[in-house]
């Protein structure tokens, strides 16, 4: 039916989604008119109404939509005429989509207005033109997608210019330029397709810098010269098209390099030479053409080579090899099988030689063996050390009678001083002061301790000292001092990592709260430490009374003022990269906060936190990104030995596979986000899926997955979005859903769910967006339903009965 203008009258709309529908638009007028009446939804951030035959123009009126618009989809929608100036005033841009209509005209000018843009697509229209210069004052532009056109002149030299492109497809039109050394600017390009023009001149070499570039497709163009060898640097490149061009020379010996590349096709050039051995020894090449070219040798059997047809490589008279390549076969001379008789004489020889050796050396140690059966066995005992004793007056003398120049640091029941024996060792002397009234016990329980304790990170004692009046222990002396002086003394400077290196090799033995020993009150020493280890603020400094404690403090401060309570010398040089360094430190000291939760039971494990540490200071794998890359095959099971991983986004590829991937992902702590979204995965899910209870958001929509959602799904507590759309599932949704209470997208269509509607989603206080069409969900309809999904808005669910199936429709309106 008709898109109604009435949508103008939800004035508190944020997302309209008509996506793949019959909608059209008002029959009277020749303009997209519902697009007129959205001006008054000042909130609204995604228009998409995606493959809908809805047919007219774009009115001028799109200008006076709100600046809050950040997303127009119309992929398919039999849309005509121009794309209006006016769209520029639409500053909050950031995508928009218009691909497979009949757009004409050229591109406004007036694009440079949409200063954050990201991505735009306008191919499979009617534009015609040149390319404006304003494309190049968008500096957030990743995506520019215009293939399919009639887009025509030379390309701005700006264009190269703009080092946030990612995408750039040119291909299908009539494009007349050359590529410049420029190009090689692009350094975070990943595809680039100038395919069906008429670029014309030499390939730069700087094409060497686009180290990142998956797919390269410079096919059907008048390209001349030789292929630069510089492309063997792009270890990334999957795609590489150079068919139907003038180029010559011969094929680079470093495309050997390419160790990523699935498709080379050469054919229909005038390139001359051999094919190079070595590319048989690319593991993934799937797609190989060299056809229509004067080539000349023998062609690899190796590798991959025996999978190529025969149109691979005819009509290359000169080619010589196998007979499956439809070629003659090499001919072998008289130098050849001299060569091979040389080779095989060697071996043989070499291999003699080897094998009297060897017998020879087997011989000599059984000889020896024999020999050393004979000889007596001599045992030497090794003396046992004997316990150096000291006395009262040696330690004196050591430290020059206790001078206070020799104090390393005074505590409850002692200090310690630096002192040097008579022998030249220095050592560490902890003299007790016996007066005080636990000291004979502290002296006495540190023995027993030391006794009985072995660990890398304890001092070792050389010995003591012990009579009725004095009473001390002579240990290691560390010349690096105490972690105390490096951190309170302005002559030392530790980073970042310095500290994280020092908190992960920590012990810790102290005694918490209670005074007794256990794992609790360890941890809960050990979060005070790193507090104090990042701060720079002791928990007795006097800021700290009443109730405000250095935990407490720290615990406000989070996240938001964590630069307030930083240690200042951490970001004393200013790098670039401090932000990161804060955002680093705040995480650290988060995890301190749930080391020194005040209930025992609620603080985190010591393993957990070593771990955790380690993860930051190793840098390992945290997050794979692989999304629109073009993957195929299968997902490989060494992804789940990534330990590390929070963030795994499989986004828009051609995966073909049982989810058991995520089977290995149950002990990884996945905080961020799965995409698996625009796949081809099969199958059920893995029950261990919904024990995941870190997972944030889940994405497996527009896949071929068959299976439940069952009661465990309302394990996902902490879970924001999920969207399973475009599958096979089916069965009712369980009452648990409700248990997921702060989700606030929910997105289940284009499945065969059925069963009651409502369970406990009413419960879901905090949905924003719920998407349930295309099931056969039914309920028992006695009117409308409100459910309040936030404050300030409630939903309106009707239900139409439609035989074995029902169509919902929802209004968001303002209460």
């Amino acid at each position: 039916g008709v898109v109604p203008t009435s949508l103008g009258n939800l004035v508190h709309l944020e997302v309209i989604n008509l996506r793949r529908n019959n909608f059209t638009s008002e029959p009277s007028s020749l303009e997209l008119s519902f697009i007129t009446s959205l001006t008054n939804c000042t909130k609204i951030r995604m228009l998409d109404f995606d493959t809908n035959p809805i047919s007219g123009t774009i009115p001028v009126s799109i200008g006076n939509l709100s600046a809050s618009l950040q997303e127009i989809y119309a992929n398919g929608c039999r849309i005509r005429g121009t794309i209006p100036n006016e769209i520029s005033n639409l500053s909050g841009l950031f995508a928009v989509v218009l691909s497979g209509n009949y757009l004409s005209g050229s591109i406004p000018n007036t694009i440079k207005g949409l200063q954050k843009l990201q991505g735009i697509d306008v191919s499979d229209n009617k534009l015609r033109g040149s390319l404006p210069n304003d494309f190049c004052q968008l500096p957030k532009l990743s995506g520019l997608f215009l293939n399919a056109n009639k887009l025509s002149g030379s390309l701005p030299a700006c264009l190269w210019n703009i080092s946030s492109l990612r995408h750039l497809d040119l291909s299908s039109n009539k494009l007349t330029s050359s590529i410049p050394p420029s190009f090689g600017n692009l350094k975070d390009l990943l595809v680039f397709d100038a395919s069906f023009n008429s670029f014309y001149g030499n390939l730069p070499s700087e094409i060497r810098n686009l180290k990142v570039v998956t797919l390269l497709d410079l096919s059907y163009n008048n390209f001349s010269g030789d292929i630069p060898g510089s492309i063997g640097d792009l270890q990334n490149l999957v795609r590489l098209s150079l068919e139907h061009n003038d180029l010559k020379g011969i094929i680079p010996e470093t495309f050997r390099f390419l160790v990523s590349l699935e498709t080379l096709d050469l054919s229909q050039n005038n390139l001359s030479g051999v094919i190079p051995k070595s590319l048989d020894k690319l593991l993934y090449l799937r797609n190989f053409n060299v056809s229509y070219n004067k080539l000349h040798g023998e062609i690899p059997s190796g590798g991959l080579f025996g999978n190529f047809p025969i149109q691979s490589f005819l009509p290359n008279e000169a080619l010589c090899g196998a007979t499956q390549f439809g070629v003659r076969p090499c001919k072998t001379n008289y130098v050849d099988r001299l060569k091979t008789f040389r080779n095989v004489v060697i071996i043989c020889v070499s291999s003699a030689v080897s094998l009297v050796v060897l017998v020879l050396a087997f011989i000599l140690f059984w000889i020896r063996c024999q020999k050393s059966k004979r000889l007596p066995v001599e045992i030497e005992l090794q003396p046992v050390a004997e316990h150096r004793r000291i006395s009262y007056q040696e330690i004196l003398e050591a430290t020059n009678g206790f001078v206070e120049s020799n104090l390393l640091g005074n505590g409850s029941f002692g200090s310690v001083y630096k002192g040097e024996l008579s022998d030249g060792m220095v050592v560490a002397i902890k003299v007790f002061k016996l007066q005080q009234e636990r000291a004979l016990k502290s002296f006495h329980v540190e023995c027993e301790i030391i006794r009985n304790v072995r660990h890398r990170n304890l001092i070792k004692v050389v010995t003591s000292c012990s009579n009725p009046d004095f009473k001390a222990l002579v240990l290691e002396y560390m010349p690096n001092e105490s972690l105390e002086k490096w951190l309170y003394s302005y002559s030392y400077v530790l980073d970042i990592l310095q500290r994280l290196d020092i908190m992960i090799d920590l012990s810790c033995a102290e005694y918490g709260l209670e005074g007794s020993v256990s794992t609790s009150c360890d941890v809960y020493s050990y979060g005070i430490m790193l507090m104090e280890t990042f701060t720079r603020k002791k928990p007795t400094d006097e800021m700290f009374a009443g109730q405000m404690t250095l935990k407490c403090w720290v615990k406000e401060s989070l996240p938001s003022a964590v630069i307030q309570i930083l240690d200042r010398s951490l970001l004393r040089k200013g790098s670039e990269n401090s932000l990161a360094e804060v955002d680093g430190v705040s995480s650290i000291l988060k995890l301190a906060l749930d080391c020194a939760a005040e209930s025992p039971e609620q603080r985190i494990n010591m393993k957990d936190v070593l771990a955790t540490l380690k993860s930051r200071c190793h840098k390992r794998v945290a997050a794979l990104h692989l999304a629109n890359m073009g993957l195929v095959g299968s997902i490989p099971p060494n992804i789940g030995n990534l330990s590390f991983l929070v963030s795994l986004d499989l986004n828009n590829n051609s995966f073909r596979d049982e989810l058991d991937l995520l089977q290995r992902l149950e002990v990884l702590e996945i905080h961020e986000f799965v995409y698996s979204e625009a796949n081809q995965l099969s199958g059920s899910l893995p029950a261990c899926l919904w024990n995941i209870s870190s997972l944030r958001y889940l994405d497996i929509s527009s896949n071929k997955l068959i299976s439940r959602i069952p009661a465990s799904f309302g394990n996902l507590k902490d879970l924001l979005a999920f969207n399973a759309s475009f599958n096979s599932f089916h069965g009712n949704l369980p009452p648990e859903i409700g248990n997921v209470k702060v989700v606030t997208l929910l997105d289940l269509s284009y499945n065969n769910f059925s069963g009651d509607i409502l369970g406990n989603i009413g419960n879901l206080q905090n949905l924003v967006t719920l998407s349930l069409e295309n099931n056969d969900f039914t309920w028992d309809y006695s009117g409308d339903i409100w459910i309040f999904s936030e404050p300030g808005n409630l939903e309106l669910v009707t239900k139409q009965p439609l035989g074995h199936n029902s169509q919902v429709l929802r209004q968001t309106l303002a209460s």
